[in-house]
């Protein structure tokens, strides 16, 4: 937070005041011409106690007021001490922030100890997604696969359509589901006996399919060679066991990588516990972020509005003394007025020491408090 002293002022103004004086001095300068006119018709003033009165009555309560508006306008909203009390409430503001930003720091160590115990769980979970992409893939060809069978048969297209798509997630769900069977086998040779009840009827399922694919494929052969040439070709047909070979081993593939990468309970429950903490910790950091961007928009709305403070109490302090010039200058309309329409010709001798103005000032005052203070605090300020 920058101090007072610091400060850069911008200019100030204001237009609507400057306009409302400069119409009033203008009304209050024809008045006193016309009545330094009048009066001079009379030889008037004739004394210094007459000369008084007109100037402490007529321009003296005038330009008075005109200080009293100016207070009015600038006294809550301008000021040394106004400036230092915005740049003290967001000195507190920030000091709130900064205390908050301290805490959440403090908070930030533990979370990053517990994401980096956490991050071998993390990987291993990110290769368990990739894991379930590729057996959904597999589980979706599967399904092609037996959607190219029954499309070939009486099935209607709709029913393949569904069957095949079963199949397909039957194949994916099992799969996972299996996996998990397998793993929580509690000695290898109970594992061996799962995977060979797993692999078995997965072999059965896939050898009936590939034949079928077989099947197909031979009849489709013959079907083409029969129409280009005639005669059907004494080919070697394509075995079953080919389309059989590439289903299972993509399958066993896919089977044993879900093995390794199945999580268990504890393990999804550490998962949850690392988003939790990592939601946990994007939060604070954000929030921290979100402070640092207050404390400047603080920082910043505060020096700004301090700055003009302290430029609006200049502003008002150089009205005042524009106030004090322009109640002579209305003075010496009057003077001269009265002095050209005059029917003795007299200058008299009282106009030459006019009765001195006696206005109330606060801003001037003010200023004038401040420069004395700093004079006592600091004597070098005085030389």
């Amino acid at each position: 937070m920058k101090p007072i002293e610091t400060l850069k002022i911008p200019p100030y103004s204001d237009k609507e005041q400057e306009e409302y004086i400069q119409q009033s001095i203008a009304e209050l300068t024809a008045y006193v011409e016309l009545q330094g006119e009048q009066d001079a018709h009379h030889d008037q003033p004739v004394n210094e106690a007459q000369l008084r009165a007109f100037v402490y009555n007529r321009i003296q309560v005038h330009i008075q007021s005109l200080i009293e508006d100016n207070q009015k306008r600038h006294l809550l909203t301008s000021g040394i001490a106004v400036a230092k009390k915005i740049l003290a409430d967001a000195k507190q503001k920030i000091a709130k922030l900064d205390a908050a930003i301290f805490d959440d720091r403090h908070k930030l160590p533990r979370l990053k100890r517990i994401g980096k115990e956490t991050t071998s769980n993390v990987t291993k979970t990110n290769d368990s997604k990739w894991v379930k992409y590729a057996r959904w893939v597999i589980s979706a060809t599967e399904g092609c696969y037996v959607f190219e069978v029954l499309r070939h048969s009486k099935i209607p297209a709709y029913t393949a359509l569904f069957i095949s798509a079963s199949i397909a997630v039957a194949i994916g769900m099992s799969t996972h589901a299996l996996a998990g069977w397998v793993k929580k086998a509690k000695s290898d040779g109970q594992m061996i006996l799962r995977y060979c009840g797993v692999l078995i009827p997965a072999f059965i399922g896939f050898a009936v399919i590939g034949q079928m694919r077989a099947d197909i494929y031979n009849q489709a052969v013959d079907l083409s060679a029969y129409t280009r040439q005639g005669t059907v070709p004494h080919t070697s047909p394509v075995s079953g066991w080919l389309f059989t070979s590439i289903s299972f081993l993509l399958y066993l593939v896919v089977l044993g990588f879900s093995i390794k990468y199945h999580r268990d309970e504890e393990e999804r429950k550490q998962e949850r516990h690392f988003d939790e903490v990592s939601s946990e910790r994007t939060a604070i950091e954000d929030g921290i972020e979100e402070k640092e961007q207050q404390k400047i928009a603080i920082d910043k709305e505060a020096t700004e509005l301090a700055a003009r403070a302290v430029s609006e109490y200049e502003y008002a302090s150089i009205t005042e003394e524009h106030l004090t010039t322009l109640a002579k200058e209305v003075f010496e309309a009057y003077k001269d007025k009265n002095l050209r329409y005059r029917t003795d010709g007299l200058c008299p001798q009282f106009f030459s020491f006019p009765p001195p103005f006696q206005f109330k000032f606060y801003f001037l005052m003010l200023k004038n408090r401040n420069n004395e203070n700093n004079t006592n605090a600091n004597p070098a300020y005085a030389a």
